[in-house]
């Protein structure tokens, strides 16, 4: 071969030399570029906190609101646990010994004059036909608020939802969950007419069935449609309620209140 060919192919082969390198370069670039991306996706995985669970209070202010909510502290439900381990035993005089020597009663059922032991005793035969269950779902509430100087619960609710107008008088409550199954009779296997979430409704009747180990309300939404609902999923916009006061460092059940 003469020189010019030997010249030729040396530059031809360097050329390609040069391609490699350069190819190889760029591949352990892209390489890098994905190792460093995926050890930043891994740190950012890392520094991600979970986000923190909102207090019910503050879950529920889509479509009602709560004036004065009260988010319990510890010693508040420490005391809401004393109630209800004394509710569950249907401890009469466990319940009188929780009792405000300021104890008061509003509602149509107190009896002026009784003494306070004895009004407490008249709500409880008076409040319905299963007085303990009844109370017990007082107490067992998720939200309170407050109310002068008590802390009062099943709070008082305001429906801020579409077609609020239409909700006066007695009889109507909401939601207290989402995608609640609205269904034309009492039973799981029954229809389903539509969804609720924290929508406000009314009673149809103060009936409870029973049927399926599940209790069963009769209700009407604000378009008109008629169904049932486990009654667990409904509470009433203004409830009657338990209020309590913290005196000298001890809480004690300081009035009964109800429409």
């Amino acid at each position: 071969m003469d020189k010019k060919g030997c010249h030729c192919a040396a530059w031809i082969s360097g050329f390609f030399i040069c391609i490699v390198l350069l190819l190889s370069a760029c591949s352990d670039n892209e390489d890098n570029t994905n190792t460093i991306q995926l050890n930043t996706n891994s740190e950012n995985k890392k520094n991600q906190q979970p986000l923190p669970k909102l207090p019910f209070s503050q879950l529920i202010l889509d479509k009602i609101s709560i004036s004065s909510p009260y988010i319990p502290d510890n010693s508040f439900t420490a005391f809401i646990r004393k109630l209800r381990a004394r509710i569950d035993n249907q401890n009469m005089r466990g319940m009188l010994g929780e009792l405000s020597s300021r104890f008061t009663c509003q509602s149509p059922i107190c009896k002026k004059g009784l003494p306070i032991n004895q009004q407490f005793e008249n709500i409880m035969a008076n409040i319905s036909t299963t007085p303990w269950k009844t109370l017990l779902k007082m107490v067992n509430t998720k939200h309170f608020q407050k109310v002068n100087e008590d802390i009062c619960g099943p709070a008082n609710a305001q429906f801020t939802g579409d077609g609020q107008d239409q909700v006066v008088g007695k009889g109507w409550g909401y939601i207290n969950a989402k995608d609640v199954r609205l269904r034309k009779k009492p039973t799981t296997q029954s229809a389903v007419i539509t969804h609720l979430t924290q929508d406000a409704v009314r009673l149809v009747s103060t009936e409870i069935v029973k049927k399926q180990g599940l209790q069963w309300i009769e209700v009407e939404t604000l378009k008109g449609e008629r169904g049932f609902i486990a009654e667990k999923f409904f509470l009433m916009l203004s409830p009657p309620q338990i209020c309590y006061q913290q005196i000298m460092g001890e809480w004690k059940i300081s009035s009964f209140r109800s429409p």
